[in-house]
């Protein structure tokens, strides 16, 4: 049983729960997000003035151990090729500091009721904001961008796009309160699993995600449509075949499916859904699935076995080629360091103890296969939300404003 300042805990979470967004936006220091510099000082916060550490699960460790094995595998492989060896540095460096979030500060500080609720909370708002965009641009022709004027954005070339000539070349593609409509979909199919499988079962919460799924479908995403649709499927096969759930959630079960086939084909027909699957399946080198395969091919053309087996170094990667996350520690770290990374999810899954933990992992490998959702920060949300779901954490807020933490596992 341990005390720790309440809104400590709560701010820590909300930062966590943010995090994606605070740090599109620069600190003013090159090289450092905003979100960065956040997590440093409560990193600073934490070791000088409460060093106490709440939890101790062995098996996170492995976090640890992969981070190890990041840097001492990187530093061997800049004997074969150091071409790239500063960009090779701030990447492993900030990766590995990420790691330690994980490990150390969420360890203390993380919330995962308190979290999941604002990430449901603000994935409603950033589905309301995006239907906004779509129909602020649709019926008046006026482009509501996802970041604010006045904060200057760390990866700066979004402020100076023309998207007008964009937009009017391809196909309008709201993104909300992100840079990317990528980036605002993985955001809200978090949203959904908290939804889906965190939050009780009621209409509310039912229309709510059916909410944040419209939400997805405008923003035109292709993962982000395809992972709703698994999700959604996985979700109608649970209850309709679960022993322990009422009869109202069974019900729904049997339902869902009916309604999902009758309005199939008149969202199929709808332009959203057309332009996504135009992204997805079209031919040539400029689809959503040939920029999202262009990593994994790469990984084919080498030809040193220390570089197949153990990877170029994190960070090592070509120019002009964009690496999903598995792709992206398959070139990296090699076959060694991917299967590392899936042991890592793998044992994860088989010690979870509740089915939101489970489809946090799905989600999470479904993502590190066409996104950037491990070798960025968003790796810091989803591995906290991961690692600690499966602590039963009861927060009890005393007069002095410190919590209790009644942690089992």
């Amino acid at each position: 049983m341990i005390n720790i300042d309440s809104k400590v805990v709560k701010v820590y979470s909300v930062l966590i729960a943010l995090l994606p967004i605070i740090s599109i936006y620069s600190s003013g220091i090159p090289g450092v997000n905003l979100g960065e510099i956040l997590l440093i000082a409560f990193l600073a916060y934490s070791v000088l003035l409460n060093r106490r550490v709440v939890f101790n699960p062995k098996h996170f460790n492995s976090i640890i151990l992969f981070g190890w094995f990041i840097v001492m595998t990187t530093l061997i492989a800049m004997f074969f090729d150091s071409s790239q060896i500063a960009d090779v540095f701030v990447r492993t460096v900030r990766f590995t500091f990420y790691l330690l979030i994980i490990y150390y500060l969420s360890k203390k500080y993380f919330s995962i009721d308190y979290t999941s609720k604002i990430i449901k909370n603000v994935s409603i708002l950033a589905t309301i904001y995006i239907l906004i965009q779509n129909i602020s641009y649709n019926y008046f022709g006026i482009i509501l961008k996802g970041f604010l004027p006045f904060i200057p954005v760390y990866t700066s070339h979004y402020e100076t796009y023309d998207y007008a000539s964009i937009y009017n070349m391809l196909f309008y593609r709201p993104t909300s309160f992100f840079l990317e409509p990528a980036h605002y979909s993985q955001y809200a199919l978090i949203g959904l699993v908290v939804l889906l499988y965190k939050e009780k079962f009621n209409m509310k919460n039912i229309i709510s995600s059916i909410f944040l799924t419209t939400g997805i479908l405008i923003s035109t995403s292709g993962q982000g449509l395809i992972l709703a649709a698994f999700l959604w499927v996985l979700y109608a096969v649970y209850i309709l075949f679960s022993n322990t759930l009422s009869k109202q959630k069974r019900l729904f079960g049997m339902i869902f499916p009916i309604l999902l086939l009758v309005i199939l084909p008149f969202i199929l027909q709808s332009d959203v859904v057309q332009n996504n699957i135009s992204r997805i399946l079209a031919s040539g080198t400029g689809t959503a699935f040939a920029a999202r395969a262009e990593g994994y091919f790469a990984f084919g053309l080498k030809d040193n076995i220390f570089t197949l087996f153990f990877g170029a170094g994190f960070g090592n990667t070509p120019e002009g080629i964009w690496y999903s996350s598995l792709a992206y520690l398959l070139y990296c770290t090699g076959i060694i360091g991917l299967v590392f990374f899936v042991g890592i999810l793998l044992m994860f899954y088989i010690n979870a103890k509740n089915l939101y933990t489970k489809m946090l992992i799905i989600l999470c490998f479904g993502l590190s296969a066409s996104a950037e959702i491990i070798h960025s920060f968003w790796v810091v949300l989803i591995l906290s939300l991961i690692c600690y779901s499966n602590h039963n954490v009861k927060i009890k807020v005393r007069d002095n404003n410190s919590i209790q933490l009644n942690v089992s596992r």
